[in-house]
This record gives structure tokens, sequence and C-alpha cells, in this order.
């Protein structure tokens, strides 16, 4: 019985759906034929309207509003604090995909690597490939077929030419004089015991590795 109004921050709508999901796995033309479903049973969506700089919560209430619902989700992309994190070239995949889907376009370099083994990690590494670089690696600390990302999207990219390397975990980013990483220092894994997660622990081994 309510007739909701949407704020969005963002200048179109969709949320993380359009804003980090690639194309070629979320098509727009179905998420814009969606969102065109929920306006047309009446619900109003307002762009470029973000909580906290255009607007506070006590300023709905004091237009009349009966209800809030805050669903902003969690957009701040991880990253690895070792050494040379600070380097130039070191991008989170989360801002690497939200400027690829909100720009249209995001510079790569000829040789990349991704470090994680979940979705974003591979949403990321397939779009780099299509972006133009020559060399895509995914480094992931357990083993492959731990990896969370979806068994459909790992099967793909290793058709799209992207190497996996399980069992490895980066341990320093080798920086050169220009500031950019030239190479990532890694350990190679074995797996121990279960750990609370389910999973058998990775535990580094003494050898590294360029």
């Amino acid at each position: 019985g309510y007739k909701p109004k949407v704020f969005e921050a963002a200048h179109r709508p969709g949320g993380m759906l359009v804003q980090t999901i690639p194309a070629y796995r979320l098509p727009r033309e179905t998420l814009a034929r969606e969102i065109r479903m929920i306006e047309n049973m009446g619900v109003d969506i307002e762009c470029n309207k973000k909580l906290g700089k255009d607007f506070l919560v006590q300023d709905l209430r004091n237009e009349g509003y009966d209800a809030v619902y805050i669903a902003i989700g969690s957009p701040i992309g991880m990253e690895m604090r070792i050494p040379g994190h600070e380097a130039k070239n070191i991008d989170k995949a989360m801002d690497f995909l939200m400027t690829y889907n909100l720009r249209g376009s995001v510079p790569v370099g000829k040789n990349v690597v991704i470090v994680g083994g979940g979705n974003a990690a591979f949403d990321s590494a397939r779009t780099a490939i299509r972006l133009g670089a020559e060399n895509v690696t995914v480094v992931y600390r357990r083993s492959q077929g731990e990896m969370p990302a979806y068994a459909e999207e790992i099967e793909e990219a290793l058709q799209e030419g992207i190497k996996i390397m399980p069992l490895t975990n980066p341990r320093e980013y080798i920086v050169d004089e220009d500031g950019k990483v030239s190479g990532v220092r890694c350990n190679y894994m074995t797996l121990g015991e279960f750990d609370t997660s389910g999973r058998r622990r990775p535990v580094n081994e003494e050898e590294t590795f360029v």
C-alpha cells in the first residue's frame, strides 16, 4: 500500500548490479527492463541523491515520509596491506569494476595479477582481458576447488586464457623506480587443518617466487 521513492547516489539506478557486475554476465537490457517494471509498479527513482551529502534521514522525516529503509550495501573493496601496497598501479577490484561500468573504460597493463578467488576477482580478470590485457593471472591462497566464485565463471575464465595459480599467497609487491608494481613475490601454500570456515587452513611454505 506504500508508494516508495528510491534515492540513488549514482547517476544510474541498479546499485552494484549496474556498477560492478560486467555487462557480459548481466546484460544491461535485462537490468533496464527489470528497473522499468519496478517503476511501472509505482516506484519513483531519483538518481544523484546521496545520503549524508544531499540529504539526511531527518530531512526525510521532516518531509513526511512514513518509513525509511536504508539499503546502501557495502561497496568498499578489500586490499592486501603487504609491503608495496601503495604502488601507483594497484587497484581494488570494486574500484576497477565500478570505474569500467560507469565510465566505459579503465586503463590496464599488459600483465595483470588478480589476488583472490571470488566473483569480483574473476569479473576483474575477465574484464581486464576484454580491455586488452595480454596476460592475466589469478592467484589464490587456497585450492581451486575452494574458490568461492561460481564454477561456470572459473571455467569460462580458463577458456578465455586466464591463468589460475592456486595455493599461492602474495607477500610483497615489487615496486620499480617509477613507483609501479613490476612483480609480486609469493609464497607457495599447503593446506593444513580445518578452520572455523569449514575449509582447510592455508599454511605458508618457506619457498618464495616472483
